[in-house]
C-alpha cells in the first residue's frame, strides 16, 4: 500500500508546476513579452528566425537591445546574448483584434518550432 500512496503522491507533485502557470489575460497573446538567452554564435540566426516568423504572420515585433554575458548554464561557461522581444496591440484602444491575436500566437509558436528544429537552446527561464 505504501508504494501506491508514494506513487500517487509523486505524480501529484509533478503536476503542481503546471497548475501554477499563469494563464494569459483574455484577448492577450499567450506570450506578449519574451526573454531569450542564446549562445553568442546563434544570436544572428535567432534574430533572422524571429523576424521571418513575424513577417510570415504579419505581426510587428519589437526586439530589445541584447546584453552579452559569460555564464555557466550547466554545461560550462558560454558566451551568450540575452534579449527581449514583444508584440504590441493593433487596436487604438490598446487591445488585440482576434485576427492579430491569433497571428501573434502563431508567430511565437513558429519561432519556437524553428528554434527547436535548428537545435538552438533558450537558456532563459520560462
Amino acid at each position: 500500500m505504501n508504494n501506491i500512496q508514494s506513487s500517487l503522491y509523486s505524480n501529484t507533485l509533478q503536476a503542481a508546476p503546471e497548475a501554477l502557470r499563469m494563464r494569459p489575460e483574455p484577448n492577450t497573446p499567450d506570450k506578449e513579452s519574451n526573454r531569450i538567452t542564446v549562445r553568442k554564435e546563434d544570436f544572428a540566426r535567432v534574430i533572422d528566425l524571429l523576424s521571418e516568423a513575424a513577417r510570415r504572420h504579419g505581426t510587428q515585433v519589437t526586439i530589445g537591445q541584447p546584453e552579452s554575458s559569460k555564464l555557466d548554464y550547466g554545461d560550462g561557461a558560454i558566451e551568450s546574448e540575452t534579449f527581449t522581444f514583444s508584440f504590441h496591440p493593433d487596436q487604438a484602444d490598446g487591445t488585440y483584434s482576434p485576427h492579430y491575436l491569433e497571428s501573434v500566437n502563431k508567430t511565437n509558436q513558429l519561432f519556437e518550432d524553428w528554434m527547436r528544429v535548428e537545435c538552438i537552446r533558450n537558456y532563459a527561464p520560462e
